[in-house]
């Protein structure tokens, strides 16, 4: 009887858990999150660059509105200043949501 018990408790214990972390991940996948494949043209960027391909030191950094993305080049607007940047030299590039 104690034994039929004990499990009954184990069982129902597991049942709880087991839902508990299931609304966690319906909650978590339902938040609306930024788009990983939204464009990040006309936003705010900081492109980090680097002094050639094979470098991986920072060389300089810009921070201005991105207007386009082309294969070989980035155009950064800065103040009165449009940066063509060859993508190549590009370290790292971080956009405003």
């Amino acid at each position: 009887m104690k034994t039929n018990l004990i499990y009954a408790a184990s069982v129902g214990g597991a049942l709880c858990v087991g839902f508990l972390m299931n609304t966690e991940k319906v909650t978590a996948a339902a938040a609306p999150g930024p788009d990983p494949g939204a464009s990040p043209i006309g936003r705010l960027v900081d492109v980090t660059l680097i002094s050639w391909p094979l470098s991986t030191q920072p060389a300089y950094k810009i921070n201005g509105t991105l207007i386009t993305m082309q294969p070989e080049w980035l155009v950064v607007n800065e103040g009165n200043y449009d940066h063509w940047i060859a993508r190549d030299k590009v370290m790292e590039m971080k956009a405003s949501k």
